[in-house]
């Protein structure tokens, strides 16, 4: 590994230690309050830290050195497919699920038809299409097919809607407009940085920038709860 390699490592390390205290956290915040949305905010940062645990695995694991798995092999595919792709969806539906719950617990069960349509439809994609296998410069690499870039794209602009519900949720309820603050600025950021940034290969930013600003908004979070 050269050194921005390196580097993009040790963020990726960060990420994950920061998310997996999160998830203990919200786990032991959901065994003393049993409340629904705890438990969504629960599983979101599960799969969360799911996903970036093998977001930082994956690349050491095909490293020429180590050569555990070969990049473009069946494994790989499954590996980064069910945790940087399909997990996705999952992810946004249940950040989805504790917004609506934080800001209308009554209203929840009707607001969540629309994410879980998303990600039934997004799953069905993911399975029925998936990921092609397509050759760069000397070395295979698993893309979205565009059916499956066309649902990540949705997802990416759906993600923007707990960071918008959070900052009409800090409006509203004055006596807790930290906390929805904090919220709003941790999910937009998530949002902005994994859903679309990551998940869409928008550049710039580089990679490492894009995974601080991660960490930041994984931060924010945090610390609302």
């Amino acid at each position: 590994m050269d050194a921005f390699q390196i580097t993009s490592t040790v963020v990726k390390l960060f990420i994950v230690l920061v998310s997996s205290l999160m998830t203990y956290k919200f786990f032991m915040k959901y065994r003393e309050s049993l409340s629904r949305a705890a438990l969504f905010l629960f599983i979101f940062q599960l799969m969360f830290t799911i996903t970036y645990f093998f977001q930082f695995l994956i690349p050491i694991l095909y490293d020429p050195a180590i050569a555990v798995v070969e990049k473009g092999s069946s494994t790989h595919r499954m590996l980064s497919g069910l945790t940087f792709t399909l997990f996705a969806s999952f992810e946004v539906l249940f950040m989805s699920l504790f917004s609506f719950d934080v800001y209308n617990p009554e209203r929840t069960k009707y607001l969540a038809l629309i994410p879980l349509v998303i990600t039934c439809l997004y799953t069905y994609v993911y399975f029925r299409y998936g990921n092609v296998l397509q050759h760069y410069d000397g070395f295979y690499e698993w893309i979205a097919s565009p059916q499956l870039q066309l649902m990540t794209e949705i997802l990416a602009i759906f993600s923007f809607l707990p960071g918008a519900i959070f900052l009409m949720y800090s409006i509203k309820v004055k006596r807790d407009r930290k906390r929805g603050l904090l919220l709003a600025s941790g999910f937009l950021i998530i949002a902005l940085f994994v859903y679309l940034f990551d998940n869409l290969s928008i550049q710039p930013p580089n990679i490492i920038v894009r995974r601080l600003f991660i960490l930041v908004g994984l931060i924010l979070i945090w610390r609302s709860q």
